[in-house]
């Protein structure tokens, strides 16, 4: 009587183990999801500073041009716009981050941007600076400044000025 009970549990066993190998092994995953347009409009976001200096005017730190990336059309869901710039820089600890020239003129000249015309507020490259949004708008000032080595003309040479950075908008 005991071998029979064993075959029989044996074979219960096995009619479950079987009927689980034979278990459906495909199924449907439903994915709903939806692409929406940008969230806000930023004007003229490709603007290029068109700048010259005349070599032995930079005495102290100038604002060369500024330029007002205008933010609109936000819903009222976003509250910031946050920006990253990334660009070759040269220089050593902040505030005194300048971008790196491609051109001939001698690296003495040090262009920089910032927010505000001042080197405490540079735009330092991969680091994100955010500015609010209000009423669907804002807007993300970005100056072009320059002064020569130490306040001074040593080192500033004549020559081609070809310095680029990109900006990363992104809304919050």
């Amino acid at each position: 009587m005991k071998i029979k009970n064993r075959l029989f549990l044996l074979g219960a066993a096995m009619a479950v183990m079987s009927s689980s190998a034979f278990a459906d092994t495909t199924g449907t995953q439903t994915f709903t999801a939806s692409v929406t347009a940008n969230t806000c409009t930023i004007d003229d976001v490709n603007h290029t500073f068109n700048v010259s200096v005349e070599r032995g005017s930079i005495g102290a730190l100038q604002v060369l041009d500024h330029h007002d990336f205008n933010v609109s059309g936000c819903p009222a869901s976003v509250n910031n716009v946050n920006v990253v710039f990334a660009y070759d820089s040269v220089g050593g600890s902040e505030p005194y981050i300048y971008l790196k020239n491609h051109g001939t003129a001698g690296d003495k000249a040090q262009f920089q941007i910032n927010t505000d015309g001042t080197e405490q507020n540079v735009y330092k490259p991969g680091v994100s600076k955010s500015f609010p949004v209000t009423g669907g708008a804002g807007k993300v000032p970005v100056y072009l400044t320059v002064n020569g080595s130490s306040y001074s003309n040593v080192g500033v040479t004549s020559g081609t000025v070809d310095m680029s950075a990109s900006i990363t908008f992104d809304f919050s």
